[in-house]
């Protein structure tokens, strides 16, 4: 089963790289490609009919495919970096939400 959710974890050598920095995996093999070909081969052929983690793992991949964690892993990569790009970001979002409140208000009225 280790395998098998290694396997569904590890696509590319950035999975392997990641995974080494978070201290989750330790290897002797060399490159990160060595690591990634041998997880993508491991489980070749095998079927596994009761994955324990199966509903999980479900769970995990439809929250990682949805729209809102995509964009808040991308605003947090670029403008994470120093708290006065942060500040901006955020000063930025105020103003975007004021001004678009003063428009609806606006058209409201009219």
């Amino acid at each position: 089963m280790f395998a098998f959710l290694m396997d569904r974890l590890i696509d590319t050598k950035d999975d392997v790289s990641l995974l080494v920095r978070s201290k989750v995996l330790e290897h002797n093999l060399g490159a990160c490609e060595d690591v990634t070909n041998l997880f993508n081969n491991i489980c070749n052929g095998v079927v596994l009919r009761d994955f324990y983690y199966t509903e999980q793992w479900n769970k995990l991949d439809e929250y990682c495919n949805h729209f809102g964690p995509r964009i808040l892993i991308s605003l947090r990569r670029l403008y994470k970096s120093t708290t006065w790009k942060t500040l901006t970001v955020i000063a930025a979002l105020i103003i975007f939400s004021l001004t678009l409140l003063q428009t609806i208000y606006t058209v409201r009225n009219a």
